[in-house]
């Protein structure tokens, strides 16, 4: 059977009906058409939303993929915005990524894919507020390949890559990062498609291990294997906890690591679990850009019906010249308040609302609240440059690498709840260099 055979045949056995998205759709153009671009229910505009791609595998389309991979499922409990684009279609009609030497360019049209899905982030970006920190590209087979291609060459943009029964180069020279990339490879060991120990396409690709540990090598990691994490169930079809995982963290550049899920007796198509799709989201949340900062808990409704929330611009620095402003919005105007940080996050009952932050806790008085035009009760904010008490060596705990929670605490004094303040959501972060 010829290898294209065996990758058609390998996506045809996956095409299934895609279920209704609760979730949004917008279309953005990124130089081919309109793609679908789906995003969580309840999304707010105003605060940068997370941003996942899948691609899919040879032949297939990106919604034929995500009716397999069903990652999106979980867009609306992780508030991301997805997108399953397609590439464009071969000489005998079949949908593909041109990612590496090896795969899948096959008919050899050099079509620019790479340029079109960094122009396809780019137009959503410019329509949709995006965390530029969590951009996360993901891919089986043929797009698996690609997104390695998308890590290599826009590393200032993509914070970890997955790749389900793909490769990268064998060429090491070939892939230049311009700076770190987490990597997830997720491969079976039957797998006769792209095998797990390597082989031929067009040309040569590496195996699964030698594929973790090159980019290991591209993030200052060392080789030292960390084993210790504890094995999980993938594919439903094999019995008990079938999957290895294989970590190389040890000594990583900041932004960088790699990480092997090796499924013992799987094929190309594995039968996923229920719980693969949110391992691989909770993956790609616990591995963004340095410095991203992540907003959780809930804030507490003021007496005017308004939820105060965080919102930030700039990074969490020991030496940025630049501020890494927090913000508190909707809070009443000429109303006062402090910020409120720990090391670690809560979510706590608290005055009516949720403390979101663990003792014990700092609090930090900023200058006098904003005052804001216009008559609406909700008008007020306040700000404090967070890197300035970074700076000022006032806490020795607030160095690089620590992470940090915090959460405003504004004065309402007509708070139903007697207790005279309303509450923000919290925020965590990790202090950069």
């Amino acid at each position: 059977m010829t290898l294209v055979r065996s990758l058609v045949l390998a996506s045809a056995a996956l095409v299934a009906t895609l279920p209704a998205a609760a979730q949004t759709t917008i279309f953005v153009d990124g130089g081919r058409g309109p793609v679908p671009v789906r995003l969580p229910a309840g999304h707010d505009p105003v605060r940068p939303a997370p941003l996942v791609f899948l691609l899919h595998g040879y032949s297939n389309t990106g919604p034929q993929e995500e009716a397999y991979v069903r990652i999106g499922t979980l867009a609306d409990e992780f508030g991301f915005v997805y997108v399953t684009p397609t590439g464009t279609t071969d000489l005998i009609n079949n949908p593909f990524w041109n990612a590496t030497d090896a795969c899948c360019d096959l008919a050899g049209t050099g079509v620019d894919d790479s340029g079109y899905l960094r122009a396809l982030i780019d137009a959503i970006r410019a329509q949709v507020e995006i965390d530029d920190k969590r951009i996360w590209i993901t891919g089986r087979s043929n797009g698996g390949f690609m997104s390695y291609r998308m890590a290599c060459d826009h590393a200032d943009l993509v914070a970890a890559a997955v790749s389900i029964s793909g490769a990268t180069y064998a060429n090491a020279s070939l892939c230049m990062p311009s700076e770190p990339v987490h990597t997830l490879e997720v491969h079976g060991t039957s797998d006769n498609v792209i095998n797990y120990g390597g082989g031929t396409i067009s040309a040569p690709y590496p195996g699964a291990v030698q594929t973790a540990q090159t980019w290991a090598t591209y993030d200052g990691c060392t080789l030292i294997v960390d084993t210790s994490s504890p094995r999980l169930d993938l594919d439903s079809s094999l019995v008990g906890d079938e999957t290895n995982v294989d970590q190389y963290v040890d000594a990583c550049s900041l932004g960088g690591s790699a990480e092997l899920w090796t499924i013992q007796g799987a094929d190309h198509s594995p039968v996923w679990t229920a719980q693969f799709p949110r391992l691989v989201v909770e993956f790609l949340f616990a591995h963004p850009k340095p410095g991203a900062v992540t907003f959780y808990c809930t804030g507490k409704t003021s007496s005017v019906g308004c939820v105060p929330f965080l919102t930030t611009t700039g990074e969490a620095s020991v030496s940025s010249t630049q501020p890494f402003n927090v913000r508190a919005n909707d809070v009443l105007e000429n109303e006062s308040g402090f910020l409120l940080y720990s090391f670690k996050r809560a979510n706590l009952d608290f005055h009516g609302g949720k403390l979101c932050v663990k003792a014990p806790v700092t609090r930090v008085l900023p200058p006098k609240p904003a005052k804001t035009t216009g008559s609406a009760p909700c008008a007020g904010s306040l700000t404090r440059n967070f890197n300035a008490r970074i700076q000022s060596g006032a806490d020795p705990s607030l160095t690089a690498g620590q992470p940090v929670a915090l959460q405003w605490l504004a004065r309402d004094p007509a708070d139903p709840t007697t207790f005279g303040d309303s509450l923000t959501d919290g925020a965590r972060f990790v202090i950069t260099p």
